[in-house]
């Protein structure tokens, strides 16, 4: 069946790409923002956040947001009652492009 008929987006493209990623320190239950550069992505996408398998048990990925040209940034949350300060590592980010 068409999208169309789901009342969905249609995407022009849809790719991933992995980069490094160090998410600063983050206090208990808060919320820390980071900003992701890459050439890949363009104002309007939608990028979608895959978090590595190594990431700290209480740290929480919500998504992205704030996409421009170059840039976005990643929103993470510590829900626990107290600090984690993840390591840096690889993730995947997926980029549905309109």
């Amino acid at each position: 069946m068409p999208v169309a008929e789901f009342a969905g987006s249609t995407y022009a493209s849809i790719f991933k790409f992995s980069t490094a990623v160090d998410p600063a320190n983050h206090t208990a239950v808060a919320s820390v923002d980071t900003d992701v550069t890459s050439t890949l992505v363009k104002s309007g996408d939608t990028v979608i956040a895959v978090p590595p398998s190594t990431l700290e048990a209480g740290i929480g990925v919500q998504g992205c947001h704030t996409v421009i040209d170059g840039a976005f940034k990643l929103r993470t949350t510590n829900a626990s009652a107290g600090a984690i300060n993840p390591a840096s590592a690889s993730w995947t980010f997926v980029v549905l492009r309109h």
